[in-house]
């Protein structure tokens, strides 16, 4: 999915509320550390945290990322969905390096 798509599931899951608080609603009931999500969604992300090509993984349990297909600096970077397990927070425009081992989101058509 795109960035845009990401942030458009957000907003129909917050009705009018912040948008900041719509990571709940993507996060699995269960596995992260320390505040699950809802799963309003029924996206159920789970915390796979990050890994570079040195093989150093960061944040598994706490945090979570998926690929989006919307570049950044061409070539070089894409947008991507992170979630928080420190809480409800959201975003669909970190700017992650090519290089980063995330999680990717198949959408079907």
């Amino acid at each position: 999915p795109t960035s845009a798509e990401y942030e458009a599931l957000a907003e129909y899951s917050m009705e009018g509320a912040p948008l900041y608080d719509a990571g709940a609603h993507f996060k699995a009931t269960s596995g992260w550390t320390p505040e699950n999500g809802d799963d309003f969604l029924e996206f159920t992300a789970l915390p796979g945290g990050k890994c570079n090509e040195d093989q150093t993984c960061q944040n598994i349990g706490k945090m979570g990322y998926w690929w989006t297909s919307t570049e950044k600096v061409k070539n070089t970077s894409h947008f991507a969905l992170a979630l928080n397990g420190d809480g409800d927070s959201y975003s669909a425009t970190n700017k992650m390096d090519n290089d980063q081992y995330i999680s990717v989101r198949c959408v079907k058509k």
